[in-house]
């Protein structure tokens, strides 16, 4: 038997266990998944399990790079990790976040020439940023200045500062939230009054995937607008670790049968 985990922190609110749980039983794998809570500055822990992989969430993304033995390119230009597979050489650091995003854009809007807006500059805003900046014109919104100047200039984007978000969301086509905000164990906005302001042709995706529907979710759609869902991304990254951890690409039919399962 295979041994995979999630390392984080916190991580009982995830929903890994039953995605990786669902795939290996519908592909034959003989593996189990287990979450391991890991406080930040033990990310280096996790290479000494015995594991045959795992997948990293906060705080560890970028933690865990220097305990590895190589990253995959996009990993490497993230300079953020999520999923570790033990390799022939030791443990290999990847990146399917951005993946998993794009994933579940697709099939609801156009993911080429749009401007796209991120609010966030951490690990997650990273990764959508280099994701979407190979064909779009990204910008991130953030607080934190120093993380959005870094952010920005790795993936080839534009930065502003959050409160400046209002005066220039009308030019926005794809909004993103990539920030821990409307998480349940997190505080909210504290205003989604730019909502107002978006076309009613846009989308708005939420990273966060706990709850299924936030608050930001469900004032977008009061409003008539189109969403993606935090647990659409995540089966889309989880769907692209499991190829990376057994060499098998789930059939993408798979992923309404896994959403069903998930919400019930």
């Amino acid at each position: 038997m295979k041994h995979y985990a999630l390392i984080g922190d916190p991580v009982g609110h995830s929903l890994s266990p039953a995605i990786y749980g669902f795939l290996f039983e519908k592909y034959g794998i003989d593996a189990d998944f287990s979450l391991i809570r890991l406080p930040k500055g033990r990310a280096g822990d996790a290479v000494c399990m015995g594991l045959d992989g795992f997948a990293c969430t906060m705080p560890h993304k970028q933690d865990i790079i220097p305990f590895l033995s190589a990253l995959s390119p996009d990993a490497a230009a993230m300079g953020s990790v999520n999923i570790v597979n033990l390799e022939e050489h030791g443990y290999i650091g990847y990146s399917t976040d951005g993946e998993g995003l794009l994933s579940a854009i697709r099939p609801k809007h156009a993911a080429v020439g749009q401007n796209v807006f991120i609010i966030g500059s951490g690990g997650a805003a990273r990764s959508a940023a280099y994701s979407l900046a190979k064909q779009n014109s990204v910008t991130l919104f953030a607080r934190n200045e120093a993380a959005a100047i870094n952010v920005a200039a790795a993936a080839g984007a534009f930065w502003r500062p959050l409160s400046h978000l209002m005066e220039y969301v009308a030019d926005c086509d794809i909004l993103i939230n990539a920030t821990p905000l409307g998480m349940s164990c997190c505080e909210s906005f504290n205003s989604l009054a730019f909502l107002q302001k978006l076309n009613p042709s846009a989308l708005v995706c939420d990273m966060v995937y706990m709850p299924r529907e936030t608050d930001l979710l469900k004032a977008a759609r009061a409003l008539g607008i189109d969403t993606v869902e935090g647990i659409e991304m995540l089966i889309g990254q989880g769907f692209a670790a499991f190829a990376i951890w057994t060499g098998i690409l789930p059939s993408d039919l798979l992923k309404r049968d896994l959403y069903i399962k998930i919400c019930k």
